[in-house]
């Protein structure tokens, strides 16, 4: 199209220099046309610039190097008057097409706060800032605690709102100096610039927990989530940006280990911390080969006769050079390293083997409770109809129809089904009753305190009545003192675990607890008679 222009300029009557004002006119219009609409195109341009050459030219010409603003005064041709208000339009429309770019290439379209892009940008910035004035950056990463239960059981629009509005909530907790990023998801960011303290550091921390914690009101229903912090301070712990967000992941990722609704200043004893965990895990991938691990069960009992109605197996490693690995250690590790079916597989098949040494028909209704993970939910083979499962409610809300689906195909095979660990998680009855759930296990911690007044006693009082009405039957876990277990029995609670019953025992001391349990509960049976 320039040829086909830069001929007919030529060929026309105009002397040179008019001739190569033209051109440089035209070029400056192809650079904010884009070089667009073909031939037609071009010979209309000409038409329109070719009279007032003179007048147009140093306009066209700014357009052509870029300069933010053109002011024409061209009022005697309708027909260039028309062309001058396109080219002027066609600028507006530039520069508003840039701002829009520059937006959504620096910000987050549903928070509007800074994302990863501009994050690194300020990031970077900050430490050029630190170095000039001999000031600290703090980096605060965070997440929301629960946020997939949310999108689950409300909708992510209500996943949405919950964001904008912790994003408001955020912004209020800092300065006008600092900057909070949203990263992506639920992940969050905070650059704390020009720290002469670094106390102040925690001080915002706590207040960012603080407010993030207080509820929020979303289409009618009442969402409460929370967060946990890691921190990292430029130079003390990184100098470089990549070392920074490794530092303040692996504060985040402790913070949450340790106690939820925390937050943790990174340290050097967190790289240790990741080397054990490197060497742990490959200790556990070892122990799954050499069949390092085995099971104990502790006992269940119905709380009004006294009768044992199941147990609940457990995995114990017993690791050569470690020595005895609690669970607590190991799990969490496992679940990080994709080990869980492989230790379900062990736990099912030795399950196995156990029950088939017991005398047959004697403990034929003794149910045996197995924890499964949500990885576990997605792999669903299990056949034995003496099973039952304990599923956490985290795992539950995992994909809540697919999870439902899962579950009623489980329960048609004879498998019961327990929500463990309730009141740990997203702490609401409302959810479970789309699921078909057997039994309810009250948390141990909410049993530890039961027998003194407070929040404790009110909590396990209305758990047990709500599940009573949605069919379930509530299972007490942790119970350890007989004041306890009275307590849970006026209140309804229909079975119990913990060592006021047993410890976990080996599947032959089970077998005999079992049988020394039924021959007492007979000869009191018969003495009454």
């Amino acid at each position: 199209m320039v040829t086909t222009f830069v001929a007919l300029v030529l060929i026309s009557d105009l002397n040179i220099e008019a001739e190569a004002r033209l051109i440089t006119v035209f070029l400056g219009v192809m650079a904010i046309v884009g070089a667009a609409s073909g031939a037609t195109a071009s010979i209309m341009l000409i038409r329109g610039i070719i009279r007032p050459i003179r007048q147009l030219t140093d306009g066209v010409a700014a357009l052509g190097r870029g300069d933010a603003g053109v002011s024409m005064d061209i009022q005697d041709d309708r027909e260039l008057n028309n062309l001058a208000r396109t080219i002027l339009a066609m600028d507006r429309e530039r520069r508003e097409t840039e701002a829009q770019l520059q937006e959504l290439a620096h910000y987050d379209p549903l928070t509007g706060l800074p994302n990863r892009t501009l994050f690194h940008l300020r990031l970077s910035e900050a430490i050029s800032n630190s170095e000039r004035t001999g000031q600290k950056v703090a980096l605060q990463l965070l997440d929301l605690d629960d946020f997939k239960i949310v999108n689950d059981t409300l909708g992510h629009p209500a996943g949405d709102e919950l964001l904008k509005e912790i994003s408001r909530r955020l912004l209020q907790c800092v300065r006008d100096t600092d900057t909070v990023a949203r990263l992506g998801g639920d992940e969050f960011a905070i650059i704390q610039n020009h720290l002469k303290e670094t106390f102040r550091v925690e001080i915002l921390a706590q207040r960012v927990i603080n407010s993030v914690h207080e509820p929020v009101h979303i289409n009618g229903d009442l969402v409460q989530t929370g967060t946990s912090i890691g921190i990292t301070i430029y130079p003390d712990d990184a100098t470089e940006t990549d070392e920074l967000l490794r530092s303040a992941d692996l504060a985040l990722y402790h913070a949450k280990r340790e106690s939820a609704g925390s937050f943790y200043l990174y340290d050097l004893a967190l790289d240790e911390e990741v080397k054990d965990r490197t060497r742990l895990e490959n200790d556990l991938r070892k122990a799954i080969e050499n069949n390092e691990f085995h099971l104990v069960y502790q006992p269940k009992s119905d709380l009004t006769t006294g009768a044992i109605t199941g147990a609940e197996a457990l995995i114990r490693w017993q690791q050569p050079e470690r020595g005895m690995v609690p669970p607590g250690e190991f799990i969490p590790v496992a679940e990080q390293a994709g080990l869980i079916p492989q230790i379900t597989e062990f736990v099912l098949r030795q399950i196995g083997r156990d029950t088939a040494s017991w005398p047959d028909g004697q403990l034929a209704d003794i149910r045996i409770s197995v924890n499964l993970s949500a990885l576990d939910l997605k792999r669903p083979n299990f056949e034995a109809s003496n099973l039952e499962l304990e599923i956490t409610e985290h795992a539950l809300v995992d994909n809540v129809e697919r999870t439902k689906e899962t579950l009623e195909g489980l329960r048609d095979r004879g498998i019961e089904l327990s929500v463990d660990d309730f009141g740990t998680g997203y702490s609401s009855l409302s959810y479970l009753k789309h699921f078909p759930l057997d039994y309810l296990k009250i948390d141990r911690s909410f049993i530890q305190d039961i027998t003194k007044r407070g929040a404790n006693s009110s909590i396990a009082t209305s758990v047990i009545t709500m599940a009573h009405g949605m069919g379930m039957q509530v299972i007490a876990e942790g119970v350890e003192y007989e004041d306890q277990a009275i307590l849970l029995r006026d209140l309804g609670c229909d079975q119990m675990q913990g060592h006021l019953l047993s410890v976990p025992l080996v599947s032959t001391e089970f077998l005999e607890f079992f049988m020394a349990q039924s021959d007492s509960k007979q000869t009191a049976s018969e003495n009454n008679s």
